[in-house]
This record gives structure tokens, sequence and C-alpha cells, in this order.
């Protein structure tokens, strides 16, 4: 665990895409990871990420999820179901 928040800080420091936004957002996913005792992939719901990653619009959260994915540090995969938590897995 302690491990992939080095490999980030490492990678973002580099990336000058990356914003404190995305930095919210990624580490509200490793907290997740961390009580999902570091097993791949993290159930999650936009309810539960937002208010972690301090993000207070719909439109915001699926922009940096977006953008995270893009950036290839993580793979995301939707439910479109509001009784199904969608997936993450959070690439290292």
């Amino acid at each position: 665990m302690e491990n992939s928040i080095l490999q980030f800080q490492t990678r973002i420091l580099l990336d000058k895409r990356v914003s404190v936004w995305h930095i919210g957002t990624y580490l509200a996913l490793l907290h997740l990871l961390r009580q999902n005792h570091g097993i791949n992939p993290v159930t999650i719901s936009r309810k539960i990420v937002m208010p972690i990653a301090r993000i207070k619009s719909v439109p915001t959260y699926h922009k940096y999820m977006a953008d995270l994915v893009r950036f290839g540090y993580i793979h995301y995969h939707p439910s479109y179901h509001p009784k199904q938590a969608s997936k993450v897995f959070i690439i290292s």
C-alpha cells in the first residue's frame, strides 16, 4: 500500500497533466483500496468517493475519473446500475 503511494508521488512529479483534484481523487481510491485490505479491484460508488475526494459535482467526479483512466493510473469499470457498485483497478 505504501509502495503504491510512493510510486504515485514519483509519477505525478513528472506528469504535468495531474492537478490537485486528480491527486485527491486518486488518494480517495487508495483509501478505499486500503479498506479493502489492498485487494484489487475496489468496488466503489460516487456517493462514497466524492466526499472523500472533496468533489462536489457529479460532472467533476466523472472528469477526474476519466482523466485518471486516460493517464494510466486506474482502470475504471462503471456499472451503470444504481444498486450495483462500479469497480476500479489501481495500477501500480
